[in-house]
């Protein structure tokens, strides 16, 4: 009969709406990465942008208290959260401080950012406190905003999670290579050992050794049966870990892309010379501490209606490049004191 060996169509098999969210949570569980923020390169820009902010000096009304911690926790959150949010207190004297909140959710409000609301919780040794309040009543800065989610910080390791994945899987691979168990082997006749006197006393001398020369007697007669001796004479073989040079260098370019990735050169945590590190402090300063400086001061302006400014000496980091600037316009005919106000030779550099 006409078609009756031709071949049948499979059935179509359509995924259901709840298989479908399983097979993303699974290739999202397959692939997400180790956590970013345990790994060397994201604590030492967290660390150094904390250090340098939190050594500011605070210029603002007389009303206002602002401590070094809570400026180098917001700089630590910043990198590592993408986000910091305070709540704004004023205590019975009529002091305003910031309380640094450990989580917060916006709940309602539309593309005006001035009609959010929050939930946010404050913690401390024995308890904690929950507010909901409006964006006007709270501190709120971001690393980074984006137009999807106005709302949210994003951290330079989420928006570079690919760097991120990088540094941390390679770090936990070098972890994991340095956990392993590490001995020394040493070869004996076979049957020697378990309850022989021999060889307790032997493992006893090299236990106790500590750095002191031992005696011991030849393995090459296998303690009476010379079939039995081993082919090498008391060698030690070392068991330990053996990371691959190919791993540590991934591990160390990942290392200086996470930090670029958080505005920081590899030059300022490695044993560059002097030129480069002096240079990679200015960058620093330039494009890193000073623009995160005016997003700090501007939400605190903003937030107490009044003024306040950071002021960080940044003298050291672009004196050379002051004193080149200075030698030039004094070469090209200007005088002395003008160079000096002009390229800031004279003046203190603070802010």
């Amino acid at each position: 009969m006409p078609g009756l060996w031709k071949r049948r169509k499979a059935p179509e098999r359509r995924a259901g709406y709840s298989d479908l969210i399983l097979s993303a949570l699974e290739a999202n569980a397959a692939t997400q990465a180790a956590d970013a923020g345990k790994s060397a390169a994201v604590e030492a820009a967290s660390g150094l942008l904390a250090r340098t902010l939190g050594n500011a000096r605070v210029e603002g009304p007389d009303w206002f208290r602002l401590c070094p911690t809570w400026l180098a926790q917001v700089a630590r959150e910043l990198i590592r959260n993408g986000d910091h949010l305070s709540l704004v207190r004023m205590d019975a004297m009529g002091q305003v401080t910031m309380i640094p909140c450990a989580h917060f959710h916006w709940h309602s409000g539309g593309p005006v950012e001035a009609d959010w609301m929050v939930s946010a919780t404050a913690y401390g040794p024995s308890g904690s406190w929950t507010r909901y309040l409006a964006r006007g009543d709270v501190f709120f800065v971001r690393w980074s905003r984006l137009s999807l989610e106005p709302h949210r910080g994003h951290s330079p390791a989420s928006l570079a999670s690919l760097t991120a994945k990088a540094a941390a899987e390679t770090e936990r691979s070098l972890g994991d290579e340095s956990s392993g168990p590490v001995a020394q082997i040493l070869t004996v006749p076979d049957g020697a050992g378990g309850d022989d006197a021999e060889m307790a006393g032997i493992r006893s001398g090299l236990a106790n050794a500590r750095g002191k020369a031992l005696l011991l007697e030849t393995t090459a007669k296998g303690y009476g049966s010379v079939s039995d001796a081993p082919q090498r004479d008391w060698l030690a073989s070392r068991l330990g870990p053996s990371p691959p040079a190919a791993m540590v260098q991934a591990a160390q370019a990942a290392y200086a892309r996470m930090l670029a990735v958080c505005g920081a050169s590899p030059a300022l945590f490695t044993e560059a010379d002097g030129t480069a590190q002096r240079e990679a402090w200015r960058r620093w300063h330039l494009s890193t501490v000073k623009p995160v400086k005016a997003l700090i001061e501007h939400e605190l302006s903003r937030a107490l209606g009044m003024p306040v400014q950071l002021h960080i000496d940044e003298y050291a980091a672009d004196l050379a490049g002051r004193a080149a600037a200075f030698q030039k316009l004094v070469a090209g005919g200007m005088d002395v004191e003008r160079a000096a106000a002009i390229s800031g030779i004279l003046v203190s550099g603070d802010g």
